[in-house]
């Protein structure tokens, strides 16, 4: 009878022994299934002046191809809530933009940075159509800016273009960095058949006359010249 009760016990070891060892194995294979499954956080976007250029492109490729609501998407929240999406997608109809190119960081400031960018621009309203043009004339021309980006929200954020002669008397600093840029001081400019386009277009009247566009430009919000 002894011997049946030590035999019992025995068995009942091995089976609770074996238990614990097949439990053991479950938790572990568990532990290690979460750590394959779990996403590693990718690092924080950093306020840089490769970040910077990647987002410029990346706005002018929304723009180019049509995608207008992407392109608005990378405004500043100040000039989203100066002029509402429908006002800007109202304003960008009357231009094409093509061929885009950013071309460069003209200089990182606090928490701006400025880009220089170029691209192809056709003013595309009914009093541009009526201009008299010469043969090999058109009203696509290259038009260069730069941009002023401001990292807001984890992000750069896009916040309006400028000339470049108007972007240098404004940050005469920067200056000294580009030569290749044009004089603050020299402002001459010849008159083309754009110019004439402009005259017939009352919606890309100079800022300097506009009270409204200089408004909206010092709220931050989207600009209806035809930088944008």
């Amino acid at each position: 009878m002894k011997h049946l009760h030590s035999t019992t016990i025995a068995v009942f070891c091995v089976a609770a022994l074996a238990f614990a060892a097949s439990s053991c194995g479950h938790d572990t294979d568990a532990g290690n299934t979460v750590a394959k499954t779990t996403t590693p956080v990718p690092p924080p976007i950093g306020p840089t002046a490769e970040r910077a250029l990647q987002r410029s492109q990346e706005r002018w490729t929304d723009v180019t191809k049509g995608d207008l609501v992407a392109a608005y998407d990378f405004y500043v929240p100040e000039a989203k809530r100066a002029q509402p999406l429908a006002g800007f997608l109202t304003r960008m109809q009357v231009h094409r933009y093509e061929n885009a190119r950013v071309d460069e960081v003209v200089g990182l400031k606090d928490n701006e940075a400025y880009l220089r960018v170029s691209t192809l621009w056709t003013p595309l309203i009914e009093q541009a159509k009526q201009v008299k043009l010469e043969p090999g004339q058109s009203l696509t021309q290259r038009i260069s800016m730069i941009e002023t980006w401001r990292f807001v929200g984890g992000d750069w954020c896009y916040l309006k273009p400028d000339e470049e002669s108007d972007f240098f008397q404004a940050h005469p600093e920067l200056l000294k960095n580009n030569a290749g840029a044009p004089s603050p001081a020299s402002d001459a400019h010849k008159p083309s058949v754009q110019d004439d386009a402009k005259k017939a277009a009352p919606e890309d009247a100079s800022k300097k006359t506009d009270p409204k566009q200089s408004s909206s430009e010092k709220s931050g919000a989207p600009s209806d010249a035809k930088a944008h």
